[in-house]
């Protein structure tokens, strides 16, 4: 997984939101009979699926 920012896909920087990405070795290589949807998911070998996951910061007071 890697944490990009979500404009351009470079590093975001320190306390900004980014969009995450994943890759694993035992991932899917594409959507059957569905290539346009595999060219939009797959972003240089990383998943880029639209979702949502929130992390709290751990450093933060609860």
């Amino acid at each position: 997984m890697k944490v990009v920012d979500r404009d351009t896909g470079d590093d975001p920087l320190n306390g900004e939101i980014g969009k995450i990405l994943a890759t694993a070795a035992y991932e899917m290589d594409e959507y059957f009979e569905r290539p346009e949807k595999t060219v939009e998911t797959f972003a240089d070998g990383w998943i880029d699926e639209v979702g949502f996951l929130y992390h709290p910061a751990s450093d933060e007071p609860n």
